[in-house]
This record gives structure tokens, sequence and C-alpha cells, in this order.
């Protein structure tokens, strides 16, 4: 028991002769603890929000577009080939289907259809 005593002592005259190195030692945990809840709470707040603007739309429906944002690699930017498949594994999802849109294609209407498409543009996408 006495030696229990005397380390405890050492201990703490050690913490009380160093005050900012033993300030410093106990300020790192805080700071680490603080941000880890603080990027948690951001990103629970941001998956909230984005919830309740889904909520208010009224839709069920989303569309998710590839983006060439951050990789910079020149080209159309597509999506994986697995990513139907991943998405379809969401619980909540009801339905999946993968959309391609084309450039360069030329449209030949029928006599009967040449006055529709002479009004409007047409559009083609092709389904996999």
């Amino acid at each position: 028991m006495r030696r229990l005593r005397e380390i405890i002592g050492t201990a703490l005259a050690g913490l009380g002769a160093r005050k900012v190195r033993t300030a410093l030692i106990m300020l790192g945990p805080m700071l680490g603890v603080s941000a880890i809840v603080g990027a948690v709470g951001m990103s629970e707040s941001a998956k909230g929000d984005l919830k309740q603007t889904l909520r208010e739309l009224g839709t069920n429906l989303v569309v998710v577009r590839a983006s060439d944002a951050f990789g910079g690699g020149g080209g159309e930017p597509v999506l994986p080939e697995a990513a139907v498949e991943r998405v379809l594994r969401v619980p909540t999802v009801e339905q999946v289907t993968s959309i391609r849109e084309v450039g360069g294609v030329e449209l030949y209407p029928t006599e009967e259809s040449r006055e529709y498409f002479e009004g409007l543009p047409a559009g083609v996408r092709c389904r996999r």
C-alpha cells in the first residue's frame, strides 16, 4: 500500500511540475473528440436536411448523374456498370434503370409524323 502511495505521489508531482505539458496532453484528446462529434453532427444534419427536402418535394424519384468535378480525367463521366445492381440492393428502392444519352443521331421521321418533328426537336435515349 505504501508503494502505491509513493507511485501516485510521484505521478502527481510530475504533473504539477510540468503544467504546460500536462495541459497540452489533456487538450489533444479533447480537441480530437470535439472534432469527431462536430463532423458526425454536420453529417447527420446534412442527411436530415436532404431527407426533409425530398419529403417537401413529395417525390419518390431520384435521378443520379455522373459528375467529373473531382477527377478531371477528361471525356464524358459515366457511372460504373455495377451502379444499377448496387442501388437495387437498397431496401427502400423499388425500381432502377440506367439510361445513356447519345449524340450525333439523325432521326428520319415517317411522312405522317414529319410535320410534328419539324416543330419539336426529337431527343433520342437508349435504354440498356
